[in-house]
């Protein structure tokens, strides 16, 4: 998750200025999580939030976010089965993760929920519209949800939309997500869906395995050695005999989502996992510790970071609360206890799992939803399995009955798998191209220049991009090219014309492309035969990147054995030493004519 300003409008720490945080003096002691916490935790904190628990809005969002967990932790035990981890704290990571990437206090919540629709928001209007503006990811903030990782590029990169059980209810296209066109539209309204939108969190979460996993299998990869030791370390059965260590698996993955895979505290935390000092590791989740102090006792050299340092163990503090755990030691002074039914659970896993899709012909693209009376007959035959009765009732402060409920969606849900034929985990890696609905635009890996696309439909603009080498965008056929220009060439009226061309003449069984380029300037704009994007290689770090925008002076880069400074704003304009000494944007770093320092 990379924050922004409305993602940290929405994270601890800077919460909107008009949504009230609960005042110290109102602290519950009972029937309620507090979320939006800093370390030490103490009640006069300013930032804290209150979700009222043992009502229908809370105990709906705790189910369908269990489901979700169970969910996540399914397609781990049958991808990864060597895999490691504290089933507790994998299975409610994902109601950490939205209690305090956006919460579920009064002022934000749905205040029409009714427990018995199948499709209704989490927030109200106003807090969802926020959530899903374009580059937003919900109110989970999986903000890169509309984008392969770890990136377009790599060999075995996947997305959100690639997996095909959230596909069908998602609505959008692998096509829209490898084109860009996803990550500049609004964000579905099923990613703020009370049934919905932890199932897109579990597969987004799931989907980190992959990332970290395609990064460690290239030699470049920063954490590559790190990574591979921990893994290693992970899948050992030893580690379930000590607690604290078997804390590690969430810890990590929880870091990857919130911090990021290049990040400082990813390195901290994998060099925890590597040498499983029990000082270290008795200290992971302490919750009484400063910033600093923590980082000291966790044995990491950084000095900032305080947010990502304090995420793994916020999700932790809240799922402690729910669970009933003495927290005196750390400040808070509450007591929860939490009972639901199995057939609550029932309705519940039919509402979210209806609205999971699969493949009933895997040479086919078609996809269709499970139907009621499968999610209903899975869970059924669950309690039957289990010798569970719908009418029973489980404590989540009760270990064997948190163990009964994770066991008893597992086995509804491996029902579910049977029952359709596939797995959940499926995925799609490219899909189908459609020339009668979308054209496929490239441009040329050695373009000149900066040539710039805008793009409208109805009237309201859809794209705007810097058309960099190796640029793929694709366009809805009624879409209208508004303009393609270079700073000096006017390559319109070239591209409207070849757009027309291909809108008018779409042939299913022969897909073509507009291919762009620009050489000598000139415009330089075809019509072929439609081609796959072919993956390219990474640009090692540091090294100019042909497809990069430099939009800030002076980054310094290295090409064929020499060091460059851009002195403004570029894309795609090779540094070549004839350039620099004719005043080009790139300047050889500490030549005369640099106005960069080294």
């Amino acid at each position: 998750m990379k924050k922004n300003i409305i993602a940290c409008a929405v994270s601890m720490g800077c919460l909107f200025a008009n949504v009230p945080t609960t005042l110290a003096a109102d602290t519950p002691t009972s029937d309620a999580i507090i979320y939006h916490v800093t370390f030490p935790y103490s009640n006069d904190q300013t930032t804290i939030d209150t979700l009222g628990l043992n009502t229908q809005y809370a105990s709906s969002a705790i189910m369908s976010n269990i489901i979700a967990g169970v969910m996540y932790t399914h397609m781990i035990k049958k991808q990864y089965p060597e895999l490691q981890f504290n089933e507790d704290d994998m299975t409610t990571t994902l109601l950490g993760q939205l209690l305090q990437e956006s919460g579920l206090h009064e002022a934000i919540m749905n205040t029409d929920f009714s427990p018995n629709q199948a499709t209704q928001a989490i927030h109200n209007p106003d807090f969802k519209k926020i959530l899903l503006s374009a580059g937003q990811g919900g109110p989970y903030q999986i903000n890169d949800y509309s984008k392969r990782l770890p990136d377009a590029n790599s060999p075995g990169s996947l997305g959100l939309i690639n997996y095909d059980a959230v596909r069908k209810t998602l609505d959008y296209t692998i096509a829209d997500q490898d084109s860009g066109k996803q990550t500049s539209s609004l964000g579905p309204d099923a990613l703020d869906d009370m049934y919905f939108a932890p199932m897109t969190a579990a597969f987004y979460r799931f989907n980190d395995i992959n990332r970290m996993k395609q990064l460690a299998s290239n030699d470049w990869y920063v954490n590559k050695e790190a990574w591979d030791t921990c893994w290693t370390n992970l899948s050992d059965p030893l580690l379930a005999e000590d607690p604290n260590a078997l804390r590690l698996t969430d810890f990590i993955l929880n870091v990857v989502y919130n911090a990021g895979s290049y990040s400082a505290p990813l390195q901290s935390y994998l060099n925890v996992c590597v040498k499983k000092d029990p000082a270290q590791l008795a200290n992971m989740n302490n919750y009484n510790l400063s910033p600093q102090d923590y980082r000291d006792a966790i044995g990491s050299p950084d000095t900032t970071g305080d947010t990502y340092y304090r995420y793994p163990r916020q999700v932790s503090f809240y799922i402690d609360q729910l669970f009933g755990v003495n927290l005196e030691d750390a400040g808070l002074n509450i007591n929860n206890q939490v009972s639901l039914l199995a057939g609550q659970f029932n309705r519940v896993f039919a509402f979210a799992v209806t609205k999971l899709s699969y493949k009933p012909n895997k040479d086919k693209e078609e996809l269709t939803f499970v139907t009621a009376s499968q999610a209903d007959k899975a869970f059924k035959d669950a309690l039957a399995q289990l010798d569970i009765k719908s009418t029973d009732s489980f404590t989540l402060s009760n270990d064997s009955d948190r163990k009964a409920i994770y066991q008893l969606l597992d086995v509804a849900i491996g029902n579910v798998e049977k029952a359709i034929g596939s797995d959940f985990n499926a995925v799609t890696d490219k899909g189908p191209i459609d020339p009668t609905s979308e054209i496929q635009i490239y441009t040329d890996a050695k373009i000149q220049g900066q040539m710039f696309l805008s793009a409208s439909k109805a009237g309201a603009n859809i794209v705007n991009n810097w058309m960099t080498p190796n640029t793929h965008i694709s366009l809805p056929v009624d879409a209208s090219i508004d303009q393609m220009k270079d700073s000096g060439v006017d390559c319109t009226a070239q591209a409207q014309s070849a757009f027309a061309k291909l809108a008018s003449e779409a042939d299913p069984e022969h897909p073509q492309q507009i291919n762009v380029n620009f050489q000598n300037n000139s415009c330089m704009i075809s019509i072929g035969d439609y081609t796959p994007d072919v993956p390219v290689p990474p640009v090692p770090e540091g090294e100019w990147d042909p497809a990069k925008i430099y939009d800030k002076p002076c980054e310094k880069v290295l090409h064929n054995g020499l060091s460059y400074h851009n002195q403004w704003y570029t894309t795609g304009e090779e540094p070549t030493p004839e350039a620099s000494a004719n005043w080009g944007v790139w300047r050889i770093v500490g030549k005369d004519d640099d106005i960069c320092k080294s």
